[in-house]
This record gives C-alpha cells, sequence and structure tokens, in this order.
C-alpha cells in the first residue's frame, strides 16, 4: 500500500478513496475498526502525532454511530482572539487537495484527494467525507468512481442538512469534458446527477467544461458554470461563465445570467454565486466589446422564485466573491471583496482588498473593512452575523497577493467588530462559516501544511459572541 515516493525524507503511504464495496464496509463493517490518526506532522510543522490502530482493534465511539474508521486526532489549537480555540477534523487519509469543505449543524463535509506519490502533480480523485462533530469520526460517503471505472474528483460541496450538492468531472475521452452537479443523500445513500454537460476541450487548453461555487438550498442549487455554447458563425462554439440553477424537486433548470422574459444576454463572467432566501447573487460583467455599451462589473442578483434581475454594485474595478447573509439586525446583507481603492488590482492579483456590505433593506451600501495597506485574500464568506475573510496583514509585503503568510479573520455585523480567528504561522485559505446545532457559529478553514505535497489540514474554529461596541 505504500508509495516510494518520498519528499524532504519524508515517505508516506498513498491510498485511493476506494470504490464503492469500500463506502459499504464503513457503514456495515461491525467487527473491525481501525484508528488511523494524525497525519504525522502537527499543524505548527512539529513531527509527532501518532497513527495509531491495527486490524483487529476496535474504536472507543457511541455505538448508536456506528464503528468509526476515520477518527479524528482531537488536536486542538488557539486561535488569536479570546474564545477561538480550533479542532483539527480531518484524517491524513483525506488531506490531500482539501481546499473545499461546507458545514451545518453537526455535520461537515469534506472534498480530499489522495496524491499518487509525494510532492507528485497526479492525484487518485477527489473524494467526498463525512465529519461528524458529535463523534469526532469521519467516512468516506462518494468514491469518485466514474460510469467507466476511472476516479474523478469531486469539489465544491455544500451542504444543507443531510443534503450535499457537489461538482464533479472527468474525461470520457481525451478531447471531451463531462461535467454534472450532483446530489448526495448522506442519510438514504441516494446520490443523484441533477445536471450535466459535455464540452469539447478547445486547443491549448485544460478544461472544456468546469462547475464552481456550488450553493444549496433547497428545492434550488446554483452553481458557475463553463461549457462549450453555441455562437454566431464564424466561431461556431465557444465557452463562456454563466450562473446556473436548477430546482432538485422539479428538474427546473434557469440561466440567471439571461433576462428571464427576452434570452437576452444580461451579464457574463460570474465565478462566484451564493444563494439565500431563494435569491443568487453573484459577480459578473456586462458591456464592452462586441457591444457598443460602456464595460461594466459588479455584484448582481436573480430571483429564481419571482424571475427578477437586480444590480447591487458597480465600481471602475474588480468586485467578486458576493455572499449573503440571512437576516440579521432585520436585514439581509450582501458581503463582498472590492477593489475600488486599488483598481490596479483584480480578484486574481488583489491588493489591499476592501470588504463592502450592501443592506437588502435600506439599500445601501456599506463599507465593513477597509485594508489601508494589509490586504484581504481572494476568499470570502457570511452566515447569521459573521462575514470571514482571508488577511495578508501580517506577512512580509502584506500589499501584494499571495504572501505564504496569510491569517484568517471575521468581521461581525451587529457589533460592528472585527475578530482575529488565526495567528498561525504559514497559509490559512478558504474560511467557511457555519451555524451550528447549538445555535452558535463555526467557521472551517484549510491550513498549508506542505505546500509541495498539496497537504491541507482541515480546522474547526469557534466564533465567539464578541461584547458590544467594536474597534
Amino acid at each position: 500500500m505504500c508509495s516510494a515516493g518520498c519528499l524532504d525524507s519524508r515517505c508516506r503511504c498513498t491510498y485511493s478513496c476506494g470504490d464503492a464495496s469500500d463506502v459499504a464496509e464503513e457503514v456495515e463493517a461491525t467487527d473491525v475498526a481501525v484508528d488511523r490518526v494524525g497525519d504525522g506532522d502537527s499543524a505548527d510543522g512539529v513531527e509527532g502525532d501518532v497513527r495509531d490502530g491495527d486490524a483487529g482493534e476496535t474504536t472507543d465511539v457511541d455505538p448508536d454511530a456506528g464503528p468509526c474508521l476515520y477518527r479524528s486526532s482531537g488536536e486542538t489549537r488557539p486561535g488569536a482572539s479570546p474564545g477561538v480555540s480550533c479542532t483539527r477534523i480531518t484524517v491524513w487519509e483525506n488531506e490531500y487537495y482539501a481546499w473545499y469543505f461546507s458545514g451545518d449543524g453537526d455535520r461537515i463535509v469534506v472534498s480530499g484527494a489522495v496524491s499518487s506519490g509525494a510532492g507528485s502533480a497526479e492525484y487518485i480523485g477527489s473524494c467526498l467525507w463525512e465529519y461528524r462533530r458529535s463523534t469526532g469520526c469521519s467516512r468516506l460517503v462518494h468514491p469518485a468512481l466514474t460510469p467507466v471505472g476511472s476516479t474523478a474528483t469531486i469539489a465544491f460541496p455544500s451542504s444543507e442538512g443531510a443534503l450535499v450538492a457537489y461538482s464533479w468531472g472527468w474525461r470520457p475521452t481525451s478531447d471531451v469534458e463531462h461535467c454534472l452537479v450532483g446530489l448526495l443523500d448522506l442519510e438514504s445513500g441516494e446520490d443523484r446527477t441533477l445536471t450535466s454537460s459535455d464540452s469539447r476541450i478547445p486547443a491549448g487548453d485544460h478544461s472544456g467544461c468546469s462547475i464552481i461555487s456550488v450553493s444549496l438550498e433547497a428545492p434550488w442549487v446554483v452553481w458557475a458554470d463553463n461549457r462549450e455554447v453555441p455562437v454566431a458563425p464564424p466561431d461556431g462554439t465557444s465557452h463562456r461563465w454563466d450562473a446556473l440553477a436548477t430546482n432538485i424537486e422539479t428538474g427546473e433548470n434557469i440561466n440567471l445570467n439571461l433576462d428571464p422574459t427576452t434570452s437576452a444576454r444580461l451579464w457574463r463572467s460570474t465565478f462566484h454565486v451564493d444563494l439565500e432566501d431563494g435569491l443568487a447573487v453573484f459577480d459578473a460583467a456586462w458591456g464592452g466589446s462586441p457591444t457598443a455599451d460602456p464595460f461594466g462589473r459588479g455584484i448582481v442578483g436573480a430571483n429564481v422564485l419571482t424571475g427578477e434581475r437586480l444590480r447591487f454594485a458597480e465600481a471602475s474595478a474588480d468586485l467578486w466573491y458576493p455572499d449573503l447573509w440571512y437576516p440579521v439586525l432585520a436585514s439581509s446583507w450582501i458581503a463582498w471583496l472590492d477593489q475600488r481603492h486599488h483598481p490596479e488590482c483584480d480578484s486574481f492579483t488583489p491588493c489591499s482588498t476592501d470588504v463592502y456590505g450592501f443592506d437588502l433593506a435600506t439599500g445601501t451600501e456599506q463599507a465593513l473593512v477597509i485594508a489601508g495597506d494589509s490586504m484581504q485574500g481572494e476568499e470570502l464568506d457570511a452566515d447569521g452575523p459573521w462575514v470571514v475573510y482571508e488577511d495578508q496583514r501580517g506577512g512580509d509585503d502584506p500589499t501584494h497577493a499571495r504572501d505564504r503568510e496569510q491569517d484568517i479573520y471575521a468581521f461581525h455585523l451587529p457589533t460592528m467588530t472585527e475578530v482575529q480567528i488565526t495567528n498561525w504561522p504559514g497559509y490559512e485559505m478558504n474560511p467557511q462559516v457555519y451555524r451550528r446545532d447549538d445555535g452558535s457559529y463555526g467557521v472551517l478553514l484549510a491550513f498549508e501544511l506542505d505546500r509541495r505535497s498539496e497537504i491541507y489540514p482541515v480546522w474547526d474554529c469557534d466564533l465567539p459572541e464578541p461584547g458590544s461596541g467594536g474597534r
């Protein structure tokens, strides 16, 4: 089972995500369970976590919860602000490429891949895992096996209760990409395709289609979609980023970038979509070549229930990564990352990025976090009273993107207070806010343990309610 590939005097055993029988074993096994703990490295870079357990041993778990084949080490470490404590929830089997995750209540779902060799760019699939906060156990819930038996890549999970929407893609032939949005019921095991597309891979390109930024709010799922579409001659076809939606009950599909009455294209170049109370918000561009209209870019929205199309913000700079808060302070808010004070930068190379918000009740825009000489990273998320984001203010050069010193911060809207979640040496990324069973909120984040071999443990951090006032 072990690979001969080593990196910096460290060698790793490598495992594929498994097949359908492995998933069944996790549900049905009763006598044999292996307690697999740790990665071999702690989050602060000190080696010494223990991989414990041999075949034949059983783990100490709630008997009603079933066997625990993959138990979290329970490793904790303090956050930066008082009241912030973080727990490492992933195990070494699923920490390769563990960039995408989503939480709701007791459940956290993680998309994690397994490398085909330490330091290798190749990897064997990217599977879907479920972690339960109440037991500390993870189980493989989707092995990412394609109909032809190959292993593909699952990403961008979005969870609501026992339901998980996700994207999945593979190549049935060398020149065609197959992309789909799936829906998995974690309790029944039912897994179905909501929508799919096939696109030819353009010459010199790497992808024929892509599905990213999946967001589930039953009965609707929205996502950003890039696929081959017909256009007028002489081109014949083109690849275009749109915000799409589907109803999991009726099968209705909607292109949110189009006018619902005329089907005329209103917006293009969409990369991030979020959904709350039937309103989908996303970044988009409009005008410019080949139209005579001036080029614009900003934050827009589409109501999947009424068909209404809305514009919330625009600037002569890049605005991106919009996310919705559900009602707080008697209103719902949209938050996004904003480059208006530094238009020379954009979402690909952000610098001194700010966080702005839009109050849907009053129709007013407000600056929430002004970066100054610092910068927020490329990703943001919001839920309840919180918006969380990446910030490189602690790095050697915080005015430029991709400094390898990056922390996670949170902004509490009711008190207009900023809370620092991490101050760990290194790079934390992709913060995701979620509501727990007890009504409190947590933030999930990936910690870059080993950039060269792409090892990213996922941590679950508390979001303590700050006192009144702000700073």
